[in-house]
């Protein structure tokens, strides 16, 4: 690699170790949210939060794996140490896994029929895009894991220590269980929000 192929590779993997690491975090949160046996009402802050937090999870992984011509991904890193990632021999089944994932069929056609654009036929049946797609819970978190894996020793060969994600998700728990004893009658209406945000605006 020249100086301006190694910059940029440089650059690359942190924005793909940051994207990783905030989609990991993300759907860590979200299986802490899941792991409080009680549905949240529609209107909390917990229920909005677990969709933010799949959504946002999805996109991460979805911005990783790209395949498209212009985009600098995995898939680049994965071109430039593609002898260095296949010499650890546990990481074949983890190409295969992320190569499956990155087909047309999976996640982009989640993201190009519903997740970033509402497509005039697929809004009629986003269920079916799903299960066309054929992609699990554990798939996605799988994906994570691995991108881990793979990304890790190429972050220690450069700066001699490991990229940071370290999270602890009980503080989720925590709220989640405490948002479950706050009584749902004293929350305003949005009638009250609505009329409260009007007031202020005339004042």
């Amino acid at each position: 690699m020249d100086k301006k192929e190694e910059d940029k590779y440089k650059r690359v993997l942190n924005r793909l170790l940051n994207e990783t690491r905030d989609g990991w975090f993300e759907w860590r949160s979200l299986f802490a949210i899941n792991s409080i046996q009680h549905p949240f009402p529609e209107s909390s802050f917990f229920e909005i939060a677990h969709s933010a937090l799949y959504n946002c999870a999805l996109a991460h992984l979805m911005k990783i794996l790209d395949k498209h011509k212009h985009s600098s991904t995995f898939w680049y890193i994965y071109k430039l140490k593609k002898i260095e990632i296949d010499a650890n021999l546990a990481n074949k089944k983890r190409i295969e896994h992320l190569e499956d994932l990155s087909t047309n069929d999976k996640l982009k056609h989640i993201r190009d029929k519903t997740h970033f654009h509402i497509d005039s036929n697929a809004v009629l049946a986003t269920k079916d895009v799903w299960r066309k797609a054929d992609i699990t819970l554990n798939d996605i978190m799988t994906a994570f894991v691995m991108l881990i894996a793979i990304l890790q020793p190429l972050h220690k060969e450069i700066y001699d220590e490991h990229f940071p994600m370290e999270y602890n998700e009980d503080e989720v728990r925590h709220l989640a269980k405490k948002a479950l004893e706050y009584k749902s009658e004293s929350r305003p209406t949005l009638d009250t929000i609505l009329s409260g945000h009007e007031h202020s605006e005339k004042t």
